[in-house]
């Protein structure tokens, strides 16, 4: 495998493979799969793969800049991708108090890690000298 998610939202159409292992849908029509991860684990495989991928999207144009969860849902059908569904307790947790800052309504929190509700998030514009 290239990528495993501890931490993330998915859209419903995830395959789920076990009741610890879901992949998710390749064939999604946004291309916008998975969003919004927090926690995952990248291979040295997946690196060099990731890598690979982004050299060749930088040929064909000097500056392009995408998030790093839409590079990667983008890219689905290129990559070997796992999600870790969570245990009971914690699914029972995200249904009960969704993360509606970090998950869209839309999507389904998946993962084994969760969110500290006190955490700032860090997705804001920096200040600069200019």
């Amino acid at each position: 495998y290239h990528m495993a998610f501890a931490g993330v939202s998915v859209t419903p159409n995830a395959r789920q493979l076990s009741s610890l292992l879901s992949r998710p849908d390749e064939e999604d029509v946004n291309k916008q799969a998975l969003l919004g991860f927090w926690a995952y684990v990248v291979t040295p495989k997946g690196a060099e793969k990731l890598l690979h991928l982004a050299s060749r999207m930088r040929r064909r144009d000097k500056r392009s800049f995408q998030p790093v969860d839409l590079f990667v849902a983008h890219r689905l059908n290129k990559l070997e991708v796992f999600t870790f569904e969570p245990t009971p307790e914690l699914a029972h947790e995200f249904k009960e108090r969704p993360d509606q800052h970090h998950v869209l309504s839309t999507m389904r929190q998946v993962g084994i890690v969760t969110l500290s509700n006190k955490t700032k998030s860090l997705n804001v514009p920096e200040e600069d000298a200019e």
